[in-house]
């Protein structure tokens, strides 16, 4: 999979079970390395950062459905780990009647490849209103500048640079 993930053809996708994002990311290492290929943990942690864009964590309900509970980017490595960033999380509406309900909540962060998907023209309504097409960022350098709030959006502020 992490072979056929980073051949430099775009687009793919794959599935794990896992509890979360962070378990899928070292579930699949400890896949890797019981294959016996002998690999050192880093270079398997350097070919899972390059395969992977984004982990959706699904999760069952109490009512049995099951709902998109959580979005990360892989952002690169701290300290020896697969750094991720969420970018959406799951909140129940305690008092809502509806067992089971979630919804997804934005946490602020604007993700790297959302320049990209606006690039592509593949952004939908729901997402062009959370992340705005932002006509600074370059697409060389991947590069934000804070975009203008208006009241209700998301910040276009990137915290992972702490700006």
């Amino acid at each position: 999979m992490l072979q056929a993930l980073n051949s430099g053809h775009s687009g793919a996708m794959t599935t794990s079970h896992a509890n979360s994002p962070r378990d899928a990311l070292s579930r699949l290492e400890t896949l890797v390395l019981m294959a016996g290929l002998d690999l050192p943990v880093r270079a398997v942690r350097q070919q899972i950062r390059a395969a992977l864009t984004l982990v959706v964590h699904v999760g069952g309900q109490v009512d049995g459905s099951r709902k998109v509970l959580s979005i990360a980017e892989v952002t690169g490595f701290d300290d020896q780990t697969i750094a991720l960033q969420d970018l959406f999380v799951s909140e129940s509406a305690a008092g809502n009647g509806a067992r089971g309900w979630t919804r997804l909540r934005p946490t602020g962060i604007r993700p790297r490849i959302v320049d990209k998907i606006h690039r592509l023209d593949a952004a939908g309504a729901e997402l062009d209103r959370i992340y705005p097409k932002n006509a600074a960022a370059s697409p060389i350098s991947g590069r934000r500048t804070v975009v203008a709030e208006t009241p209700g959006s998301v910040p276009g502020r990137d915290r992972r640079q702490g700006s």
